[in-house]
């Protein structure tokens, strides 16, 4: 079986209930972990041109904050635009015309010393080239504003009447050249108005926001074909966290082999064998 980034379509054979999406049995007990809130929480935003240095940022970042490192999201050029622009609230902290934005977040126990640290990191990503510009969030005012930009997604489905959604998962080194290769031939589509890509690049996690005038069948199959082909072209899954449900169900077999779907049938006949649990989902 081929071991992707982050994946959610379908069972996953080691926690039988993951991905399985109530059609394995019922959950009648959850039990919470909870962990001490740490005492500071840092936020930045840089702005970069280049996706193989969004990667070199990423591994310094890993490298010099450790297990500090609580965030690391990505937003393309056209997400970013949207999201400061005049229609909103949000304050465009960086200029909106380079190609890529991270948003970076820490964790510590000392707000002082983490600034300082994370201000010396963002300082040498500048000095090597890896980014073009940054911003440090200087209180927790400026720290929700800059990640409303990143998770205020209802900005980019409201840009148009319809819109369709995806969480597909493409390994981490492929990001950059599938999602250009993904928009290039969605622009070619006249019907597709809006394009945001955005998505956490540590796990391989992408998501799209497809903006449209009109809710055609035929030009939703013609954007998921686009999407889930050259998400299989890569090995990625087609549901990177919210399932399959009823409408990706044709399109399984992009993510999972043959021999993968018909295990998972078996194990749900074997289960549930008068098919009485969520029926309809996932197959």
């Amino acid at each position: 079986m081929c071991i992707r980034d982050r994946d959610n379509s379908g069972y996953d054979l080691k926690q039988i209930f993951i991905g399985s999406e109530g059609t394995l049995g019922i959950v009648t007990k959850v039990v919470l972990r909870l962990y001490e809130l740490p005492s500071s929480r840092l936020t930045a935003m840089s702005a970069l041109n280049s996706y193989d240095n969004v990667i070199k940022l990423l591994k310094h970042l890993e490298k010099n904050l450790s297990g500090n490192l609580s965030g690391f999201e990505l937003l393309w050029n056209s997400t970013y635009k949207t999201m400061v622009s005049e229609k909103t609230n949000y304050n465009k902290y960086l200029p909106d015309t380079y190609k890529y934005y991270v948003f970076i977040e820490s964790t510590g126990s000392d707000y002082e010393s983490d600034y300082l640290k994370l201000e010396t990191i963002i300082t040498e990503s500048l000095e090597k080239g890896y980014i073009e510009d940054a911003v440090i969030g200087k209180n927790d005012k400026e720290q929700t504003n800059i990640w409303g930009i990143r998770e205020d997604v209802s900005v980019l489905a409201d840009e148009r009447k319809y819109d369709q959604h995806f969480d597909i998962s493409i390994p981490t080194s492929s990001i950059g050249k599938i999602i250009d290769k993904i928009t290039n031939e969605l622009m070619e589509n006249k019907d597709v108005k809006t394009i945001f890509p955005f998505g956490h690049v540590a796990d391989g996690n992408i998501h799209f926001i497809i903006g449209k005038d009109s809710d055609d069948d035929d030009l939703k199959s013609k954007i998921n074909e686009i999407i889930y082909s050259n998400t299989e072209l890569v090995k990625g899954s087609i549901s990177a966290e919210h399932g399959i449900g009823l409408d990706k169900k044709k399109y399984l077999i992009k993510s999972r082999s043959k021999d993968e779907i018909e295990l998972m049938k078996l194990i749900k006949k074997s289960i549930d064998p008068k098919n009485i649990l969520n029926p309809g989902r996932v197959f």
